[in-house]
């Protein structure tokens, strides 16, 4: 399984992306994503590196990729480009990683390049957004971050318009997202915080749940992020929850 997954993202990174991106990189690109050399699989694992993009008379520049596919899930393409946080085993995740690579100067990413197609086989290209990868690790350390989670593991996400060098199609930055997109992305970053209230100093879980409890909240397992009927409220009034709760 894991094997497919890397060669549809990579025959769609190079079929589909690359030749955009080409347009303005205008070099070479050399895969390691897939390689079955072991030196390529060392640098694969162990610094997080999927290409090589190489310069003519210049050098090459190592830089990480990942391929969306439309999931049918509202706000498609969603233009963040996503980090991996930690993982339900405990094993090292790519922000880990990317942050220990960088505080030891090993190698790392230098670029970071984020791609939406509309299928696996045979799809379209979307969007992208290509970022320094610093930029990216600053972001999530200096500002309020979105996290999603999956069954298994769960991501930092950060929008284009906030870290992207490059984008394509070629809009302004602060037209990438809709006013829709960016409106989800803040609820999804004002829920976070408001699921991870009860680790403030001054607030404890039933300070938490006395709280929500005013707005009518039911809650699974007396727990804040079991919460159900979010949708009904609007962004102003989990902005005012939130405040409540700082």
């Amino acid at each position: 399984m894991w094997h497919d997954d890397l060669s549809w993202s990579t025959e769609n990174f190079k079929t589909l992306i690359w030749p955009e991106l080409n347009k303005v990189l205008q070099g070479k690109l050399d895969s390691i994503e897939g390689s079955e050399r072991d030196q390529d699989l060392d640098i694969d694992r162990q610094s997080g590196v999927d290409y090589w993009w190489v310069e003519k008379d210049a050098g090459r520049t190592p830089i990480s990729s990942r391929v969306q596919v439309d999931d049918g899930r509202k706000g498609f393409p969603y233009n963040t480009f996503t980090v991996r946080r930690s993982r339900v085993t405990g094993t090292r995740t790519e922000y880990q990683k990317l942050i220990e690579a960088r505080e030891n100067r090993r190698l790392y990413p230098s670029i970071a390049i984020q791609g939406y197609i509309t299928q696996k086989q045979e799809g379209e290209l979307v969007s992208f957004g290509v970022a320094y990868t610093d930029k990216i690790l600053d972001y999530i350390a200096g500002n309020p971050t979105s996290i999603n989670k999956t069954s298994n593991a769960d991501f930092y996400v950060i929008p284009f318009n906030a870290v992207a060098h490059y984008r394509w199609p070629q809009h302004p930055l602060h037209s990438l997202l809709t006013p829709e997109q960016q409106a989800y992305h803040e609820r999804n970053a004002i829920l976070n915080r408001i699921g991870q209230a009860h680790l403030n100093p001054d607030m404890n879980l039933h300070k938490v749940n006395l709280i929500l409890a005013e707005y009518g909240f039911r809650f699974g397992q007396s727990s804040p992020d079991k919460v159900t009927d979010w949708d009904r409220f609007t962004l102003e009034q989990l902005k005012e929850i939130e405040g409540k709760l700082s």
